[in-house]
């Protein structure tokens, strides 16, 4: 029994940690050069579908978390019950459990992603609809009088990298219109202004 649920643990982690190893190179932001942007006015941000694919991996980490929460649980009773046959059953609850936190953490959109999107974000154009339908709710929310700021987590440091904090992106609106974009590589780091998109006719 413990080395079937051994090898139903591996094979469930496996591609979970494979889906997750191209991401786990550091993504610290590096401020790129200046990009201008011609865009419409009625051009969306993005359509959505790339923070839906990030939400779906976050959930599948914490499904391999919970998962790894059940087994370890079955191999305490093992361990108690059976002295010496629970420990492959441990290893699987915390391979599960390690799987899951990497799956989450890594759960975080590519520099590429920002490099095309946020571009497209026109100062007095763009709307908090705008922003919502592309990134969908913010980390956190901010409000002093007709200004309102909105927190994105943009990206992780690296699963290993310790004492470092994930870059965010900082969205300012006035009276629910867009006034600025700001980036940060961590809390210790200054923000950097985004260049903005201009509208073409």
């Amino acid at each position: 029994m413990p080395r079937c649920l051994a090898v139903v643990a591996v094979s469930t982690l496996a591609p979970a940690l494979l889906g997750a190893q191209a991401s786990l190179e550091p993504t610290a932001f590096v401020a790129s050069e200046r990009v201008t942007v011609g865009i419409r006015a009625d051009d969306p941000l993005c359509d959505g579908t790339e923070i839906r694919r990030l939400e779906i991996q976050r959930d599948a980490g914490k499904v391999l978390m919970l998962t790894g929460a059940a087994v370890g649980f079955l191999g305490a009773i093992a361990v108690h019950a059976h002295p010496g046959r629970g420990f492959p059953v441990v290893l699987a609850s915390g391979a599960l459990g390690l799987g899951g936190a990497i799956v989450i953490g890594t759960a975080h959109p590519s520099e590429s992603f920002w490099q095309v999107t946020l571009p497209r974000a026109q100062r007095g154009v763009t709307t908090t609809e705008d922003v919502r339908s592309c990134l969908h709710e913010p980390a956190t929310t901010s409000v002093a009088g007709a200004e309102e700021q909105w927190i994105y987590r943009a990206g992780s440091s690296g699963v290993f990298r310790l004492g470092r904090s994930a870059s965010t992106v900082r969205f300012t609106f006035e009276n629910g219109v867009l006034k600025e974009v700001r980036r940060t590589a961590g809390e210790a780091d200054a923000d950097q202004p985004v260049s903005l998109g201009r509208v073409v006719p």
